[in-house]
């Protein structure tokens, strides 16, 4: 990426420099040299170290009629290489400042892909050495000559101080939305070492073999697998979450009779025949509810966890007639009700994979709705994972929800159980701040400061929220 500062230091230069300074008969021997050597090389600055000379080549679209803009043009293109190939030297010469782990990390990210992104000092230099040109298949290609010490002696002091805290935390701001925002860029997932989302990309696969699998972040990850792995087989919270999926996947299905007796009739001086348990036409209803069991709270999937089909049929209608001074007429309605269940424990299933399901994203409910307001309001902490639990139950697409479980699980210091929630987060919206600040949280909490580093960059370069902004910075500069 060509920094706004290079250009604006470069403008600044060609002002001082004017466009025909580059004008000029070369010497015998720079020519000699520039054919042997150089003529057919790329764009870029060359040595020649016997010489003590730098040739400054260049490549610049040319069309015909183009006009006098082409020399503008390819005195610009000069004085960025010549920025260029000083930042590179002071580069080397440098000695940087001592930065918290993270925020060491975010430096050597942003000199990785950005390595003009430091150096933004305003820099003088008049190009008034020797000049080779020529033009061919649309192009001018240039090349003028300079003095190596007389360019080295115009160096900004600037070039060799450490930039501070905030040139980085921009850079990250910069790398994340073009390589991250709005586009899937799994090598750069790896590359930054937040493998949470490079496996989401990957629809669940981890890679496999190649640079990302020798970083020491990849290995904090396998590491972070296994103890998962452990911890969903032996915790309390994933053992609860089993019972409760087996029970709903195998819910028996009930025959129940009902007896119905509507309020009882009366009629006087009647001639009545009189007819005992015979049975008239029977109606059948179809309802679908809500059900609750044994300790369970079920819901109609949005999904919800399980529906509760009721048919009810009339089997007969049972009349006894009485003859006396009144007819009393009793009837009753004999129904039988079958009760049949689908059951559909998503989020049991979701949670127990470790954040390896793929999952779709849902509306938000009012059930959702009323269980993100108790948490954050006054509400008991029990009444308000009772609430997080029913509303993700019923509608396990939404990540609000799966994010708060992660809070509620955070603060119990169950970080592996909320690094899984963070992680169907994210299944759900890669680019969700909140889960990712929250999963470079936990990731810090578990001492894994790869890890950290990467969620917590990525979080600061997509935040908009003002705590996530807080919080990701936090995790970078963390001693």
């Amino acid at each position: 990426m060509t920094s706004k500062f290079i250009l604006a230091a470069a403008y600044a230069a060609i002002a001082l420099s004017g466009v025909c300074g580059t004008e000029g008969a070369p010497s015998a021997s720079a020519a000699a040299y520039y054919q042997r050597h150089l003529k057919d090389k790329p764009q870029g600055v060359y040595e020649w170290p016997e010489g003590g000379l730098l040739f400054v080549q260049v490549h610049v679209p040319y069309a015909k009629g183009a006009g006098e803009g082409i020399d503008a043009n390819t005195l610009l293109a000069e004085h960025q290489e010549l920025y260029a190939w000083l930042a590179a030297r002071a580069a080397e010469r440098k000695v940087d400042s001592k930065l918290p782990f993270g925020l060491d990390r975010v430096r050597r990210l942003v000199r990785a892909n950005y390595p003009m992104w430091e150096f933004t000092a305003d820099w003088e230099y008049k190009l008034d050495g020797q000049a080779f040109s020529r033009e061919e298949e649309g192009k001018r290609v240039a090349c003028v000559v300079c003095d190596k010490k007389a360019v080295e002696a115009t160096m900004p002091a600037a070039f060799l101080d450490s930039a501070p805290d905030e040139v980085w935390l921009a850079g990250a701001c910069e790398l994340v939305g073009e390589c991250y925002a709005k586009r899937v860029n799994v090598p750069f997932m790896e590359q930054v070492g937040l493998f949470d989302c490079a496996e989401v990309c990957g629809k669940g696969k981890a890679p496999k073999s190649g640079p990302a699998t020798e970083s020491a972040a990849y290995r904090e990850y396998m590491e972070v697998a296994r103890e998962t792995a452990d911890y969903l087989a032996t915790s309390s919270l994933a053992k609860e979450l089993r019972a409760v999926q087996k029970e709903l996947e195998n819910i028996a299905n009930r025959l129940d009779v009902a007896y119905v007796a509507p309020p009882e009739s009366f009629v006087t001086n009647v001639t009545v025949n009189v007819s005992t348990n015979h049975a008239v036409a029977a109606n059948a209803v179809t309802n679908v509810a809500a059900v609750s069991f044994d300790g369970i709270t079920a819901v109609m999937p949005a999904g919800g966890t399980v529906v509760e089909r009721n048919v009810r049929s009339d089997e007969s209608i049972i009349t006894t007639v009485e003859t006396c001074t009144v007819v009393r007429t009793r009837k009753i309605l004999v129904q039988r009700i079958a009760r049949d269940y689908r059951a559909s424990p998503k989020f049991e299933r979701l949670f127990l994979s470790g954040g390896k399901e793929p999952n779709a994203k849902s509306a938000r409910t009012e059930r959702g709705k009323v269980a993100e307001r108790a948490f954050y309001g006054a509400c008991a902490p029990e009444e308000r994972e009772r609430l997080i639990l029913e509303a993700l139950r019923e509608n396990p697409g939404d990540k609000v929800l799966w994010n708060l479980y992660g809070r509620l699980l955070q603060s119990k210091k169950d970080w592996v159980g909320a690094r899984i929630c963070f992680r169907n987060a994210l299944w759900l919206d890669r680019e969700y701040q909140f889960a990712l600040t929250n999963l470079a949280l936990t990731y810090q909490a578990m001492g894994r400061r790869e890890l950290a580093a990467a969620a917590a960059m990525v979080a600061y370069g997509l935040a908009t929220d003002g705590w996530c902004k807080v919080q990701a910075e936090g995790v970078l500069k963390a001693k």
